[in-house]
């Protein structure tokens, strides 16, 4: 209730408990579809609405984009003084947006070759840089790591990223992702038959910082959902009402 959206498009975290939902806007009655997405944010220890932008439709997609707090960042109004980061389709360079969803800078991102399809994009707090995952033709996924630059960087600029690839259990295309309060990335995949979750851990260049652990499902298998660094995994079902399910980190 409250984000006014007609389906369900994507889920972002940001902090200890909020999770930003994007998703169409609901169609007016009056005035028939609109070409806009919202924005919604929601309390994930309450599931209580908290506020919601409405922005331009297509601007972030999936789950290839991440919001990141400015200064004077305030939980209680978490859609002010903000901006988003989207990673490109192929992987290849990442836009910064601002809080309208309007493009401001571009920046190649070098050292990522073509030829693969960008899966997510998670920011990192602690350290202050990005995590990406791509996906080719072969059956590991690789993923990338690159700074945040400051706001005086000029447009078209290349940020240097590490690329490494993911290794076993969490090697194939990983739809659960975030990072930890140590700045690591954080990766779960489902393995047959699908009764449980392998959850990874790795450093900024791409080291195991501790043996993969297991999460066994609840219900059904997790496709989206929010990691709060440190404490859990909050998994999201939209097709079922928006039900939410909590992994605790061992």
């Amino acid at each position: 209730d409250g984000a006014n959206l007609a389906s369900f498009g994507s889920s972002r975290g940001l902090g200890d408990h909020l999770v930003f939902i994007q998703g169409p806007t609901e169609p007016s009655a009056s005035a028939g579809p609109a070409a806009t997405d919202n924005i919604a944010v929601y309390n994930l220890r309450s599931c209580a609405f908290i506020a919601k932008k409405t922005i331009p439709s297509g601007i972030l997609t999936d789950a290839r984009w991440a919001p990141v707090p400015l200064t004077s960042w305030d939980e209680a109004a978490p859609l002010d003084n903000l901006e988003y980061w989207n990673l490109s389709a192929d992987g290849t360079f990442v836009d910064r947006l601002d809080g309208a969803g309007t493009v401001l800078k571009s920046f190649p991102l070098i050292g990522v070759s073509t030829g693969a399809s960008a899966i997510s994009l998670m920011y990192d707090p602690v350290l202050d840089h990005f995590y990406g995952v791509l996906n080719s033709d072969s059956l590991d996924s690789t993923r990338i790591y690159f700074p945040r630059p400051d706001g005086t960087l000029d447009n078209g600029t290349g940020l240097s990223a590490i690329v490494t690839p993911l290794y076993h259990p969490c090697s194939y295309a990983p739809a659960l992702s975030g990072t930890d309060e140590r700045g690591n990335s954080v990766f779960a995949e489902p393995q047959p038959p699908n009764a449980e979750e392998r959850v990874c851990n790795f450093s900024p260049t791409g080291e195991f910082t501790t043996l993969p652990f297991t999460w066994t499902l609840q219900t059904e298998t997790p496709r989206v959902g929010v990691l709060v660094p440190g404490t859990a995994f909050y998994a999201i079902f939209p097709e079922s009402g928006f039900n939410v399910e909590r992994y605790d980190f061992r």
